[in-house]
């Protein structure tokens, strides 16, 4: 996630929608991309923050996504490396240095 945020075009809608969404979250942790699981969770159930991004943000966001549900949880998803490889791709893409998730595969 933090990552995810950090590679994020500052001035940009998806950016903008993570400022109004969480007023309570001080600037300087928004944009270090700060953030508890109660929040994560929120922008995960949402979709009006998948609206906010552009197809490059969106494929990131749902790997990611994928992964929170799929991996992360109690029951690990038979395709988890697909699904890890997945976010690790988008994420490149994005523009996040997510080397060190290379080693989970």
């Amino acid at each position: 996630m933090k990552q995810f945020i950090k590679a994020l075009d500052k001035y940009r809608h998806c950016f903008k929608y993570i400022r109004n969404y969480f007023p309570e979250i001080s600037e300087e942790k928004k944009k270090a991309g700060i953030f508890e699981c109660p929040q994560i969770r929120k922008l995960l159930r949402g979709n009006s923050f998948k609206d906010s991004m552009n197809q490059e943000e969106k494929r990131a966001w749902q790997a990611f996504s994928n992964v929170v549900s799929n991996f992360l949880g109690n029951k690990k998803a038979s395709n988890y490396k697909e699904l890890v490889t997945e976010f690790v791709d988008s994420s490149h893409a994005l523009g996040c240095n997510m080397s060190s998730l290379k080693f989970i595969i």
